[in-house]
């Protein structure tokens, strides 16, 4: 059978032989085709496929990166600050553990950010990592725009990719290697050699990446974020400058400038402490000096101004800590008006502001005509003469009463950190809980201070604010908010050029200038007077 097989098969015609080869030869052909148009058709869709997931990932991290920087600039308590990783994919920042957050890697809290549920380009939500010092949290203060960013990021080999860095956000791509998700554990989605890196000296957390890694990932650097931020933290200036203004007028006069050499500055104590009449420009004198800030001095008297009954007696004692009460005692009977002389020392200290207490010991309460310093007052030194008039009222029934009036002589609850919650001007708390005032350059005319009277004179001894609002040339105090330092020098600093730019710092003609903010000016300067 073998062999018959093999006769019909040889009896087959040499056309035909030939034939079957040729089709063989088609067939290889086709397959060879279709295989080459295959792999070019494929090649573009593959890498157009890369290209829009890319897109949708950079999308993601932009968007989230935009929620990060406004967050932290709309924040009332802390501007600059963010919020906790989400460590359990509810969307929302966890709460703090203590005074940290739980971990500072984590999904990014979209929720709490305002945001959709966003994805990368292969469906993974985003990541995100926080320095430490930039948490919301009352430990962390004081955050502003002196404070640098503690994340680094490395190439495999150890570079530095990015530096100063306050935050990361990460869109970790699909998963490689013997990644496993879903999971808890950021290593199973971000490609670092330490997912929660170690603290380096220095405060540095060093997030170096692995040569595998397909993250994708967007740094929010410290100039990212308080390019930002210091233009939100001005906006809300005109309250802490309507402080200034209101207190001033108090006393008719504006404090001495604190110079920036000032060792006191550190510890929010930077008032100037020689009140000779010299120094005009300088930081603003908003804090609490507790080497030579304004007491009351001994001697203060009340006396019978005015109406028909009479004062009995009189006694007027200084109280502490560091006499800034002054509490009288007054016996009167009848109506009439009582007025109190006191002096409070080193008024021109800082912007000082005196609140009373008044009761009524004996009988009916008196009412208080306020606090009045005569204009004019005072000397470069800064004592300021105060005269507080109170109206007693007449029962008709011949006794004596006794009314006590004390007068506080501070400013803590405007500017003195450490106060508690409801002790605070929730208007201007945050700008010094966090240290605002230490970039906050101060300049007045000698007319203006203590000490001084009238006004500047035009083309003499005012100030000169090109590009701001009004008349250039006829401004008597001014302040200006530095901004972040843009020389890159450490602050606290006791040189002008780490602060102001450009015309600002130079002092001496009295001349400065005001304007958009960009990358080579950021001075933003308020008119306190005229």
């Amino acid at each position: 059978m073998f062999r018959a097989c093999s006769a019909r098969l040889s009896r087959r015609s040499p056309s035909s032989r030939g034939a079957q080869h040729g089709f063989g030869l088609a067939l290889f052909l086709v397959i060879l085709v279709l295989g080459t148009v295959a792999v070019l058709l494929s090649s573009p869709n593959t890498a157009a496929l890369r290209v829009a997931r890319d897109k949708v990932s950079d999308q993601a991290l932009a968007q989230a990166k935009i929620a990060l920087i406004g967050r932290a600039a709309r924040d009332d308590n802390r501007p600059g600050s963010l919020p906790c990783p989400d460590t359990d994919g509810d969307g929302s920042a966890e709460t703090f553990a203590g005074n940290d957050c739980p971990a500072y890697i984590g999904l990014l809290p979209w929720r709490t950010l305002g945001l959709p549920d966003l994805r990368d380009g292969s469906g993974e939500r985003l990541w995100y990592a926080l320095s430490p010092n930039f948490r919301d949290h009352p430990t962390a203060e004081p955050i502003n725009s002196d404070l640098a960013g503690n994340i680094e990021t490395r190439s495999p080999a150890g570079t530095v990719v990015a530096g100063d860095v306050v935050a990361l956000v990460i869109a970790p791509g699909r998963a490689i290697g013997a990644q496993a998700r879903p999971s808890a554990d950021p290593a199973q989605y971000v490609e670092f050699q330490a997912p929660i890196p170690p603290l380096l000296a220095g405060g540095l957390y060093p997030y170096q990446i692995l040569a595998t890694s397909n993250d994708a990932i967007l740094p929010i650097s410290q100039r990212d974020l308080f390019t930002v931020v210091d233009q939100a933290v001005f906006s809300r200036l005109p309250k802490i400058t309507a402080k200034m203004k209101t207190l001033a007028a108090k006393w008719t006069r504006y404090p001495f400038p604190a110079p920036f050499a000032d060792p006191g500055i550190s510890t929010l104590a930077g008032s100037n402490t020689s009140f000779n009449g010299a120094l005009f420009e300088g930081l603003a004198p908003v804090a609490m000096n507790t080497v030579s800030g304004s007491v009351w001095a001994p001697g203060a008297t009340a006396s019978q101004e005015s109406g028909p009954g009479s004062l009995d007696a009189q006694t007027c004692a200084l109280e502490g800590p560091a006499n800034v009460w002054l509490n009288c005692q007054i016996d009167y009977t009848g109506a009439i008006t009582v007025r109190v002389d006191a002096v409070a020392t080193n008024a021109g200290a800082s912007f000082n502001d005196v609140t009373e207490e008044l009761t009524a010991v004996t009988g009916l309460a008196a009412t208080s005509v306020g606090w009045l310093t005569p204009a004019g007052s005072t000397t470069a030194s800064g004592d300021a003469p105060v005269e507080y008039r109170l109206t007693t009222t007449d029962d008709l029934s011949g006794l004596s009463r006794r009314v006590q009036v004390r007068l506080n002589l501070d400013l803590a609850k405007w500017a003195q950190a450490g106060l508690p919650s409801a002790a605070k001007d929730p208007d201007t708390s945050w700008f010094f809980d966090n240290e605002w005032n230490k970039q906050l350059y101060y300049a007045a005319t000698p007319q203006a201070v203590f000490g001084g009277a009238g006004a500047c004179v035009i083309g003499t001894n005012c100030i000169t604010v090109n590009g701001g609002p009004g008349a250039p040339n006829d401004k008597q105090v001014i302040v200006a908010l530095a901004g972040r330092s843009i020389n890159g020098s450490a602050r606290t600093s006791a040189a002008l050029s780490d602060y102001l730019e450009g015309e600002n710092q130079t002092p001496a003609d009295r001349t400065y200038e005001t304007g958009p903010r960009n990358f080579t000016r950021n001075d933003k300067i308020a008119i306190l007077a005229p």
